[in-house]
């Protein structure tokens, strides 16, 4: 069994070509998984970014609790 780093870099992962570059929000970039179905004609893109530890508290907290206040 192979670990994460050694199927990235695996001869059949490369030709399945579905390892991508990210950008991470503290400006290093790092190896992803892209979609791993294939279609003709089509090119997954990843298009955004892991969020930064804490960005999204506000929305999660209102949708999920029906308030806008922070709870601890």
């Amino acid at each position: 069994m192979n670990n994460f780093q050694e199927a990235l870099a695996s001869p059949i992962t490369e030709s399945l070509d579905i390892v991508k570059k990210m950008d991470l929000p503290n400006g290093k970039q790092t190896q992803t998984i892209g979609f791993p179905v294939k279609m003709t004609g089509y090119e997954f893109e990843i298009y955004r970014n892991p969020p930064i530890i804490g960005e999204h508290n506000e929305e999660v907290i209102e949708e999920w609790l029906h308030s806008t206040a922070i709870r601890n």
